[in-house]
This record gives C-alpha cells, sequence and structure tokens, in this order.
C-alpha cells in the first residue's frame, strides 16, 4: 500500500528540499503532534497518540511518523503534509475477517439480548482502559438500543485484563461476583466502573456492592478468595487465541452451533457507524 505513495512522497520531497528551508524545532514538533492525532491505526482503531498513551503497537503510524518528520525537514508546511498523508487513510479497513474455533467465543459468561440471535457480538474489555470506556459511554447504548433490544443481537462481554492496569483484573472479577446475585447487577457494576475507573481500587468495589444494595458479606467473601480469577484467565487465554492484543477488541458474525465461527474482529473505540456497517453485514450474511 504505501510503496507508491513513498516512491511519490520521495521524489517530491527531493524537489521541494532544493525550494524550502526546513521548518523550526517547535514548528516540527507541531506538524508531528497534529499528523498523531489525525492518523487511525488500521490494527487498534486508536490514534497514534492514543497508542502511545495506552502502551500499544502502531506499526503504519511509525513508518508514516518518520515520513512526515522527512517531509517536514524538507520544508513542507503543516497543510501540505496533512493533505497528503490523509491519502494513506483511504481504503484503511476497521476490521480483519476472522476463521476461528466458535469455543473461544462460546463461554458460559452473561448474554445480553436474544439467546436465540441470528448475530452474535463478543467484547473483550478492560476496565481500567480509557477507551474501553470511551466505547462503553459513547457507543454501546446505541447498539443496544438499535440491535440488542430489538432481539437482533446477542452481546457478550468477556474479559481481557491488560497487565499494566494493576485494578483491571480486580475489576472483572467484581462484575462476576455481582453478577452471580442477580444478572442485571452485572451491568449495572460495569457501568458504574466504567463512569469511575479513576476510583478503582478494592474498597471503592466493595463500597458499590453495598450501594447497589448486594449481600456485601456474598460480594466481599467473593472479592478476597478470589473466586473468579481462573474465569477471568480463561477469557484472557480465549482471547489470546483468537487474535486479541489490545482492548476494546471485539468478535461480531453469525450466530452458531458448529465448531468453526466465521466472522469479522475490530479493536478499537470506533463510532457507531462502524460497528452498525458490520452487524448489518452480519445480519445479511445470517439470512443466506
Amino acid at each position: 500500500m504505501y510503496s507508491l505513495f513513498l516512491f511519490f512522497f520521495l521524489i517530491t520531497i527531493s524537489l521541494n528540499t532544493v525550494l524550502q528551508s526546513a521548518p523550526g524545532k517547535e514548528e516540527k514538533e507541531a506538524i508531528l503532534n497534529e499528523f498523531k492525532e489525525m492518523y487511525i491505526c488500521p490494527n487498534n482503531g486508536l490514534s497514534i497518540k492514543e497508542s502511545e498513551e495506552s502502551f500499544v503497537v502502531c506499526p503504519d503510524g511509525i513508518k508514516l511518523l518518520k515520513l512526515v518528520n522527512l517531509m517536514a525537514e524538507s520544508g513542507w508546511d503543516k497543510d501540505e503534509i496533512l493533505s497528503y498523508t490523509s491519502l494513506f487513510r483511504q481504503g484503511q479497513s476497521t476490521y480483519t475477517k476472522i476463521n476461528i474455533d466458535s469455543t473461544l467465543i462460546n463461554d458460559d459468561d452473561l448474554v445480553l439480548g436474544n439467546a436465540t440471535a441470528t448475530v452474535t457480538m463478543v467484547e473483550f474489555a478492560d476496565y481500567q482502559c480509557p477507551f474501553c470506556s470511551r466505547y462503553y459511554t459513547q457507543t454501546f447504548n446505541e447498539i443496544k438500543k438499535q440491535f440488542i433490544d430489538t432481539g437482533k443481537l446477542r452481546y457478550i462481554v468477556r474479559d481481557y485484563p491488560l497487565p499494566f492496569h494493576p485494578m483491571a483484573g480486580k475489576a472483572s472479577e467484581a462484575t462476576h461476583c455481582a453478577g452471580e446475585q442477580k444478572k442485571e447487577k452485572f451491568w449495572e457494576i460495569r457501568t458504574k466502573i466504567f463512569e469511575n475507573q479513576k476510583e478503582l481500587s478494592v474498597e471503592y468495589l466493595k463500597q458499590l456492592a453495598k450501594e447497589m444494595g448486594l449481600n456485601t458479606e456474598k460480594f466481599n467473601q467473593c472479592i478476597d478468595t478470589e473466586k473468579y480469577k481462573d474465569e477471568v484467565k480463561k477469557d484472557m487465554d480465549d482471547g489470546s487465541k483468537a487474535g486479541v492484543s489490545g482492548t476494546p477488541s471485539f468478535i461480531i458474525g453469525k450466530t452458531t452451533t458448529e465448531k468453526e465461527f466465521k466472522g469479522f474482529k475490530m479493536s478499537g473505540a470506533y463510532p457507531f457507524e462502524q460497528f452498525k456497517s458490520l452487524i448489518e453485514k452480519s445480519l445479511k450474511q445470517s439470512t443466506n
């Protein structure tokens, strides 16, 4: 994808080097920073800046940053650089097709919506991940309204606590501890955790249980004995086998009881329209 553009850029840059003077250090940094915010990494759905902040790799973005730096040093101004590099975003896919063992998604996790819906969507989440929170607070409700509540989509949440988020695993366990008392409490505590990520601690999770009217003795014992630690680890293992490497990640496709699951994998906090497109594509395929 990049070779043709790179060839063109290198020739044009050589000509510009003769005609233009290089920008100052501050101006060049401003150009690089704006590009980091503009470019969306095709492998994770995050900008380069967001990828750096969350310690997620963005190999294509790193390559392009080197090119942008070369263009800036050759005298290109900001508008020219951002105009040309926007071409790299054309044709970017927000998803990849997958063909995996269906047991990697058909676990005993709680299902939201119609259990017999023709399309399944699995979310792999980290409760300390800011992009998981963004997805949940900005996008999930619209998916629920248009597809889950209408019976078209069965929605499953699985855990994928990243190693550099020290409270993510315990938060995952807490959702299961709440859900074992009442199914709806799983979704309630999940919402509260995402809305108050910065407050996460064992003490905060126990306080939430009290505020939610749960049996605190059972909840606290569940947390303290790490009752669901193995369940969370199994989710992570299954996610990794399915190709998940960051959060949030999603698997969407036709519901099946067969061994093989064919569908799509998305990684990143994309806007609702991106999810809508894949869900509708899967709905059409499920009727064929």
